[in-house]
């Protein structure tokens, strides 16, 4: 009797250290990507949460080399960015990119970090290397500078960024993602709740409150 009733305590007070699980579906070259993930971070300071985060690549076709924004959003992209801007002033967004680059390889890096406890600090080096610094993020060499400026050991992210395994991480990612309905990012799950875009922090804090209520 004593042992059952020792067990079910361990369990209770399992039970109450347990956090929900936000599943975040993010691409690198997504400024409303960096807005969320900033928004994100302020939250779980109120929220306990722990974040898994995904690759979704948004824009597969654009080649590695990059693409002009305004060739890319057809003469919109001085229009887009200043409405990113605009949305994401409360978290302090500097946007000085006018180029899209294909970011498939920084998902991958992404995946690399994650595993070697990085995630955090690559995934703000990539936003900040991208929309603040111009870098094409597409390019490799570019990627394992990054990554050794985070700690990491530069020949070892290599091998993983060219590896078959991080091509189908990726591939699979996107592909869950579009299963679930999700074609647009950051898109966030929690306990089986979808929530597209990445909200006026007020408004994130409540959709997240109902989500992991239920």
């Amino acid at each position: 009797m004593g042992t059952i009733l020792c067990l079910f305590t361990v369990n209770i007070l399992s039970y109450k250290i347990m956090k929900t699980t936000v599943i975040a579906y993010s691409d690198n070259v997504c400024p409303f990507c960096c807005i969320g993930a900033r928004r994100l971070k302020k939250l779980n300071q109120e929220m306990e949460f722990e974040v898994e985060w995904r690759a979704f690549e948004l824009h597969p076709e654009v080649p590695t080399q990059g693409i002009s924004m305004d060739d890319y959003f057809g003469g919109q992209g001085a229009a887009i960015i200043d409405n990113v801007l605009d949305y994401g002033k409360d978290v302090g967004i500097q946007i000085n990119t006018r180029s899209l680059y294909n970011s498939r390889n920084s998902l991958k890096l992404n995946e690399f970090a994650a595993r070697q406890g990085k995630f955090d600090t690559v995934h703000q080096a990539l936003f900040k290397s991208y929309m603040v610094d111009d870098k094409n993020i597409g390019d490799v060499e570019t990627l394992l500078d990054i990554a050794e400026e985070a700690g990491l050991d530069r020949a070892q992210a290599k091998d993983f960024i060219e590896s078959p395994e991080a091509k189908e991480l990726v591939t699979a990612s996107r592909n869950e993602a579009l299963r679930l309905g999700i074609n647009s990012v950051p898109s966030f799950i929690i306990n089986n709740n979808l929530i597209r875009g990445a909200y006026p922090y007020d408004n994130m804090k409540e959709l997240f409150a109902r989500a992991m209520a239920t």
